[in-house]
């Protein structure tokens, strides 16, 4: 077999113009490299169980994230044809309040037939801890008119939206579920790990996210 190495005893460039796939040739090389430079080879550490574990469930809580965002996108568009008040009294659509009061008050007519102390003792149930912020939403439900009345447009949006509530609540609770699960390493460890991981920088920062 000629030589396949270079005077550095490094491995021949392939040229740039060629764009050809070599099987044999790339085999040559390999044999060369186990054959006569054993040494310089490095020992290939495959990720840890601990490292695997980890990007699973960053990869879980990426697509939790954008199923939750895609579903609370859909339902403010909805409520936007018929209850459009309700997304001035809560700014954090994805928060358990927000469904919460959906599913109990589904229209703005509902609403306003809730005695006051009733809708005080939801918010403050809903760590609305601001006596201020009840009394101005409290006030706010009594004092809005209706956006309109046509059950053309109420009925299908308020059908979707029903449909879509009851989704997003393990949907919004998924990247919380998933800090609560133990990591075989804290963020300390975590830094500490081997980088032979791609990306082990990328998964170090998410660890200590997921475990804040």
């Amino acid at each position: 077999m000629s030589s396949t190495l270079t005077a550095t005893g490094a491995p021949p460039k392939r040229s740039r113009s060629c764009c050809a796939k070599d099987d044999p040739t790339d085999a040559e090389v390999i044999l060369e490299l186990l054959v006569r430079h054993r040494d310089k080879l490095k020992r290939l550490e495959p990720e840890s169980a601990d490292m695997r574990a980890l990007r699973r469930l960053v990869e879980w809580r990426r697509d939790l994230v954008q199923d939750r965002t895609r579903l609370t996108n859909r339902i403010t568009d909805a409520l936007k044809a018929y209850f459009p008040q309700v997304l001035e009294w809560f700014p954090d659509k994805e928060a358990a309040i927000f469904a919460d009061f959906l599913e109990r008050w589904p229209t703005l007519q509902h609403a306003q037939r809730a005695r006051r102390e009733t809708l005080e003792a939801f918010f403050r149930a809903g760590n609305v801890r601001s006596a201020s912020s009840i009394e101005k939403r409290v006030k706010a439900i009594g004092e809005e008119r209706p956006l309109h009345t046509d059950e053309a447009v109420i009925g299908p949006a308020r059908l979707l939206v029903e449909a879509l509530l009851p989704h997003p609540s393990p949907l919004l609770a998924g990247p919380r579920a998933l800090r609560r699960i133990p990591l075989p390493h804290g963020p300390a460890e975590a830094r500490r790990a081997p980088a032979q991981a791609r990306g082990p920088e990328l998964l170090i920062h998410l660890a200590a996210h997921l475990r804040a």
